[in-house]
């Protein structure tokens, strides 16, 4: 384990095998055929995701006989859950490491947009961020027992790619933090939750996520405090000190601040470990560049 320590069950991992494929195929008739599946993405038995896969024949004007179709693919959040949007106010398709957290911009309402495609005499008009069959990530706020947790869910979407298909949804994977209100990083797997203890709840890592550098608070001054930083397999990753004084080790003085440059790391997940005499904290660090 990542400097001996015992880590808790953070991530909530669970890979849907094989992967769950729903088509809405085409019929030549009037009206709207749908099919829906829900999700319960943090395991507590009460459907957080609804999606839904519409077949639909424009009945107005142009007639249904010119061609004018429509395939559409619908996320509904069930039960005080929500989804993560984008600026242009659809369901966002985040990517590996995108972090899904209380800062990012979230909706309740129902039946958004994934995907929505419309044919009519040639012409093609495209809604929603999964205008390919290529795979995202979807970002979910849950609630379960009166408490916050972040998810992500990992899916193909389209509508109309090809022959009598209107719409089709291929469900991967997912995952959520099982610590309340802890944010979550699309696609990740890895519990890197550790156990808390006093010293560890008096120290605060900010901002975190970081881009350029951190503040480790140690909450009270410390003597001969030191630092060492982890990536998720282990690997130490060298400090360099920000503040004159500070480096793996302060010995000198008293602190209760300490700030490390973090322009140099890749980004990811890291692991923090604080130690002052036989007190020790580890705390999880994201780098967001």
């Amino acid at each position: 384990m990542l400097f001996s320590a015992s880590a808790n069950a953070q991530i909530v991992y669970t890979d849907i095998n094989p992967d769950t494929t729903i088509i809405r195929t085409r019929l030549n008739q009037r009206g709207i055929v749908s099919i829906a599946q829900n999700m319960d993405l943090n395991n507590d038995g009460i459907p957080d995701l609804k999606f839904t896969l519409i077949s639909s024949i424009i009945t107005g004007f142009p007639p249904q006989w010119y061609g004018y179709t429509a395939g559409t693919i619908l996320a509904t959040p069930l039960n005080g859950s929500a989804i993560l949007m984008d600026s242009s106010g659809y369901p966002a398709k985040m990517n590996l490491n995108d972090i899904i957290s209380a800062n990012a911009n979230w909706d309740t309402i129902a039946n958004q947009i994934i995907f929505k495609k419309l044919l009519s005499n040639g012409t093609t008009t495209n809604t929603g961020n999964w205008n390919t069959a290529t795979g995202g990530f979807l970002g979910l706020r849950v609630i379960a027992g009166g408490q916050t947790h972040y998810c992500w869910i990992q899916m193909n979407a389209a509508a109309f790619v090809s022959g009598s298909i209107a719409a089709t949804l291929t469900l991967m994977d997912y995952a959520y933090n099982s610590i309340p209100n802890q944010a979550i990083l699309a696609g990740e797997t890895i519990a890197t939750g550790i156990n808390e203890n006093s010293f560890a709840s008096s120290i605060n890592l900010f901002p975190n996520p970081a881009n350029d550098y951190f503040t480790i608070a140690l909450g009270s001054s410390k003597k001969n405090v030191e630092v060492a930083i982890a990536d998720i397999t282990g690997k130490i990753i060298p400090i360099v000190p920000i503040a004159i004084g500070i480096g793996n080790t302060t010995t000198a003085n008293e602190t209760n601040k300490i700030e490390v440059n973090t322009g140099e790391f890749a980004e990811g997940i890291y692991i923090v470990k604080i130690q002052s005499g036989e007190s020790i904290a580890t705390k999880k660090l994201i780098i967001k560049k």
